[in-house]
């Protein structure tokens, strides 16, 4: 079992196309053709949305390796949903380190 100073990570399977996959494939929502611009707006909102959530967590979270490989994009209801995989290049920030790298 995980000691305080160890932090497990449990990931879902998956075979969604990758972010990159999903913008050339058909769209659920209009179909035949690739997603229209309301469904790529909700896509990178979800994603800074995700961001947002690691950076501002207590410590922050740093990804250290997004790129469109690494989100999945799955069918969802009447939008799709982004899952951002591979956390293992993740790190814990100090305010301090953040502050640091922004310089």
């Amino acid at each position: 079992s995980p000691s305080m100073e160890e932090i497990s990570l449990i990931v879902e399977s998956t075979q969604a196309p990758d972010l990159c996959a999903y913008l050339r494939s058909p769209s659920s929502v209009a179909a035949g053709s690739t997603p229209d611009e309301p469904e790529r707006v909700w896509v990178l909102r979800q994603i800074c949305w995700v961001l947002r959530h690691l950076h501002t967590h207590e410590p922050p979270i740093v990804h250290g390796n997004l790129k469109d490989s690494n989100v999945v994009v799955t069918n969802g209801s009447p939008y799709p949903m982004v899952k951002v995989l591979d956390f293992g290049a993740a790190q814990l920030r100090t305010r301090s380190q953040t502050r640091a790298r922004k310089s």
